[in-house]
């Protein structure tokens, strides 16, 4: 979660600037057209779904006239898909749904100012992955294990859900959120200029570089487009490949952690060889980059690739959606997907993000929030969720015949979402702090400003100790 916009939060100085950017916000009520396409019921997985499904939708009939249901997220790509479910429920219950959509940044400040409030301004609450530690952590988000023991199980299907994003919604042994949005990442690349540099598509890290720097030298096209810019992009990059590189960001976070305790050790490993590797490679790869390479982020990332000007980028699920539309894409029918490359021996780990839906623990109106939640994130509307934009959040979904067809990328999608691991990202309420402050040693690296050795050990002296004041386990 997996992503956009990653700017430098500093919370504390920006709530009154987030109360003014409100202002601004994106509030939507009953703008979606409520997807007339065809009848949702029609995606359910199983004949039991479906008429779960249709029972549930039956008791909805204007269950809610005159009520108003608040929502809080962001304009992420799938934005205008759910504006159109958003629609569709208003139709079905009467209910008026209204949506504050804000910047990536400006979303979680909002959200968490709204739990310092401990406001009833908001009744549903999108939250990325990385979020969950610092909503558990004021208590913003409540516990939705009760209700889904109490939850139709045809209805819910909740193992359908993928793996890592259930796993994903909990905090300390407590369920806070659905999921609706994931996000992963895939090696995405352009099958005609791979042709002419006479390269293979890269199955190793190794392979990766080279690929690289061969097909700048015989094409004079950029091998790829890295988020380099200092600060949180450069920051969340080294996350995306650390794993995969055979590395560890702390002590304990790793997919192999002995009961999945990712934060019981949280000494820095950012001098290990590994992580030198990774963030030594991102500098390598500089010189068969697009020009201003430093300035890449994950918009820049996607638009040199969407414009031709680089081979190779791994980007998040939301970016490869629009590539195979010639009106917004000048690779359309030129591209091609697969996992993500790993150094030599290591097991595939696919950096994973995305959106769950919580319920405010303020809000006065649990009940409308509780069944927009269930009916939103059921497998029907996920199904058209993602067939009008939006994303897979389920095994069915992403299974579906009809979607593999229109989203061929799908089917990569379905090898590589059990090869994530919840804590990609660390989930600790520290986690925008910890991103932040390596992608400034990073990026002083790759300046010029600092030695590689400089860079590491001051990212380990400068996040370890705010780790160790923070409480952690630093040794």
């Amino acid at each position: 979660m997996a992503q956009k916009r990653r700017i430098r939060r500093i919370v504390a100085a920006a709530s009154a600037a987030v109360l003014m950017a409100g202002l601004s916000a994106c509030s939507s009520g009953g703008s979606g057209t409520g997807s007339d396409k065809a009848p949702y019921a029609q995606w359910a997985p199983t004949a039991k779904n479906k008429a779960a499904f249709e029972s549930f939708s039956e008791k909805l009939k204007g269950k809610y006239e005159g009520k108003t249901l608040n929502i809080v997220g962001i304009k992420d790509p799938w934005y205008a898909a759910a504006l159109d479910m958003i629609g569709s429920f208003e139709k079905l219950t009467g209910a008026k749904v209204t949506y504050n959509g804000y910047s990536y940044n400006d979303g979680y400040s909002k959200e968490v100012l709204l739990g310092q409030q401990k406001s009833s301004q908001a009744d549903v609450i999108m939250y990325d992955m990385p979020w969950i530690g610092k909503f558990a952590q004021t208590g913003f988000v409540e516990p939705l294990d009760d209700r889904l023991k109490k939850a139709d199980k045809d209805l819910l299907m909740y193992d359908d859900f993928y793996k890592v994003m259930r796993a994903g919604a909990q905090w300390k042994g407590k369920t806070l959120g659905v999921p609706f949005a994931p996000y992963f990442t895939m090696n995405v690349y352009n099958t005609e200029l791979l042709g002419k540099a006479g390269v293979k598509p890269p199955k190793t890290m190794s392979e990766f570089e080279s690929a690289c720097h061969a097909i700048k030298e015989k094409t004079g096209v950029a091998g790829t487009a890295l988020n380099n810019q200092s600060g949180t992009p450069v920051g969340q990059a080294y996350f995306e490949y650390i794993y995969n590189m055979g590395g560890k960001p702390f002590a304990s976070e790793s997919p192999d952690q002995p009961g999945g305790d990712y934060y019981s050790d949280m000494t820095p490993q950012f001098s290990s060889p590994q992580s030198k590797a990774t963030i030594k490679m991102f500098k390598d790869l500089l010189d068969c980059e697009p020009k201003g390479a430093l300035n890449i982020d994950w918009n820049s990332r996607y638009s040199a690739f969407a414009t031709g000007q680089a081979a190779m980028i791994q980007p998040w699920n939301y970016d490869i959606a629009s590539l195979g539309s010639s009106s917004k894409s000048a690779v359309a029918g030129k591209y091609a997907v697969q996992p993500d490359p790993t150094a030599s021996g290591v097991a595939l780990n696919t950096p994973v993000g995305g959106w769950e839906m919580g319920i405010n623990k303020y809000s006065g109106k649990k009940s409308l929030a509780w069944d927009f939640i269930q009916w939103f994130s059921s497998p029907a509307v996920n199904a058209a969720f993602m067939d009008d934009g939006g994303f897979a959040a389920r095994y069915s979904v992403q299974d579906n015949t009809t979607l593999q067809k229109k989203y061929p990328w799908l089917k990569v999608q379905a090898k590589v979402v059990d090869t994530a691991f919840p804590a990609f990202r660390p989930q600790v309420p520290e986690a925008f702090d910890i991103m932040s402050q390596l992608g400034d040693q990073i990026g002083a690296y790759l300046a010029g400003q600092k030695t590689l050795d400089q860079a590491t050990s001051d990212a380990d002296s400068q996040i370890g100790s705010m780790l160790k004041s923070a409480g952690y386990t630093v040794h």
